[in-house]
């Protein structure tokens, strides 16, 4: 998240979108929400990224640092956050509060160039459902990635990139048991706000 003025914009997976509809809502630190007020799905066509944004004018809201996943190497520590979604209560039939969960693991590899839909980061953490559209941590507590695939995917569909070459076989496993996030910085470069 990010801040102009009183303005806030929010980067997100697009798919996350998909279960729910319009209009969407955000739920900020101090409990409160906020309607949203743009979304452009045309900002990343390409990817399974999309910019929402929301004005306060009541608080000022932290917001993250970014660095460049390029300076990642092999076996640093990364950090998934999320609020992953909890199976139902059956002695209340109620779906369960989620809540804020960090998992630690590391780089497994860095893709030369992006899968479909932006994917580029491939780490070891444990990403559960619900947990997409949050930040992917280095050790320093920096943004440098936005979660979205989890490993172990239910489809056994072979990736590809988004020049459309074929993945290699062997990259292929290593990314079917891998989780994967889109870096932050390749969509801050589109996301600056411009108004």
């Amino acid at each position: 998240m990010y801040r102009q003025d009183n303005r806030y914009f929010i980067l997100t997976n697009k798919h996350v979108l998909r279960s729910g509809t319009a209009p969407y809502q955000v739920k900020a630190p101090d409990g409160k929400f906020y309607e949203v007020l743009a979304l452009d799905a045309n900002t990343f066509p390409q990817d399974d990224l999309i910019l929402l944004s929301f004005q306060s004018d009541r608080s000022e809201y932290q917001t993250p640092d970014f660095e460049d996943y390029s300076q990642l190497r092999t076996s640093e520590a990364v950090f998934a956050v999320g609020f992953p979604l909890e199976p139902i209560k059956s002695e209340i039939n109620q779906p369960s509060s989620p809540k804020l969960t960090i998992t630690q693991g590391q780089v497994t590899t860095i893709l030369d160039k992006p899968l479909l839909e932006g994917y580029q980061i491939v780490y070891s953490n444990d990403v559960h459902k619900g947990m997409s559209g949050g930040p992917l941590l280095n050790g320093s507590g920096k943004v440098i990635g936005v979660n979205g695939k989890q490993a172990y995917p239910l489809w056994d569909i072979p990736d590809l990139y988004q020049d459309k070459s074929p993945v290699d076989r062997s990259l292929q496993d290593l990314i079917n048991r891998s989780s994967l996030a889109i870096p932050i910085t390749k969509a801050l470069n589109f996301a600056t706000p411009t108004d």
